[in-house]
């Protein structure tokens, strides 16, 4: 089962995790994702975004990623 957020709450969440914790790294899955979704979500501080359906190959490359970023 999954959680579906409205785009405004996704930014909310993001923006109220960064203020908790700056340094958190959130990586982003959603089944509708677009450039101008992405755009904002990168602004706000989203480590990554991956697109469902996705697999846990791609799932653990995004993480591996992030972890790498640092």
């Amino acid at each position: 089962m999954g959680l579906v957020i409205p785009e405004i709450a996704q930014k909310r969440l993001l923006e109220a995790l960064r203020n908790m914790a700056p340094n958190v790294r959130v990586l982003i899955a959603s089944g509708a994702l677009n450039s101008e979704i992405e755009a904002d979500l990168n602004e706000i501080g989203a480590k990554g975004l991956i697109a469902k359906p996705f697999d846990t190959p791609q799932l653990l490359e995004k993480i591996r990623k992030i972890i790498d970023e640092d």
